[in-house]
């Protein structure tokens, strides 16, 4: 437990994508077998949530494995990314959100919009269906009796847009439904702000290329 605690601690200040020796397989089967130490991790009751940042060619990989042997549809990983890092504080329109759901026709894709988060042609009833990609992203899953697993694949020019001397930003959000609650990186202070993280670019953590973008 206080060698999970640090690690959290270290990595929290800026999340460092690292180079792939060898094309990943892209298939939702997220392990730590396959995407060796974890950029960062969320701690909650529930379960560990690993999660990967890796650069292959032009493409950069999220990979998340998610402990969860309580099956719910509506539990999720929402990330959040800040494409020209200005921090703002509500969603603009450089900002990204994919809202994966453990079911994962039933989740959306967001960008920002005069501070509140628009979907795919303003219509609030849009879900991904069978669809699996949309502008520049694929996504693959995969659900286990021990828990599930998300692989999201970006387009490299979704990092490209910082301009010199800033970085772009991301952050994680998950809901677990037993034990029902939201948990963060990077950390929130204080139980309402988790929820809040989501809505808040300036709270998100940069991100740093291994080597250089």
């Amino acid at each position: 437990m206080i060698t999970t605690l640090v690690v959290l601690s270290l990595l929290a200040d800026t999340l460092r994508v690292s180079s792939a020796a060898t094309a990943p397989v892209f298939d939702g089967r997220a392990t730590a077998g396959e995407w060796g130490t974890p950029s960062c991790l969320i701690q909650r009751p529930g379960g560990m949530v690993r999660l990967w940042l890796v650069r292959w060619e032009e493409s950069v990989y999220l990979a998340a494995e998610i402990e969860d042997s309580t099956y719910y549809w509506g539990d999720d990983l929402v990330i959040g990314l800040d494409t020209q890092g200005d921090g703002s504080p509500a969603p603009d329109h450089d900002d990204f959100q994919w809202y994966l759901r453990r079911m994962i026709d039933s989740s959306v894709t967001y960008r920002g919009q005069g501070g509140k988060w628009q979907p795919p042609r303003d219509d609030p009833d849009w879900r991904l269906g069978k669809d699996r990609e949309g502008g520049g992203w694929e996504v693959r899953t995969e659900n286990r009796p021990t828990g599930w697993s998300v692989e999201l694949k970006l387009d490299q020019a979704y990092f490209h847009e910082a301009k010199v001397g800033t970085l772009p930003r991301m952050a994680f959000r998950v809901f677990d439904d037993s034990p029902q609650g939201w948990y963060v990186w990077p950390q929130a202070t204080g139980a309402a702000q988790s929820t809040m993280l989501e809505r808040r670019p300036d709270w998100w953590a940069p991100v740093q290329f291994e080597g250089g973008p």
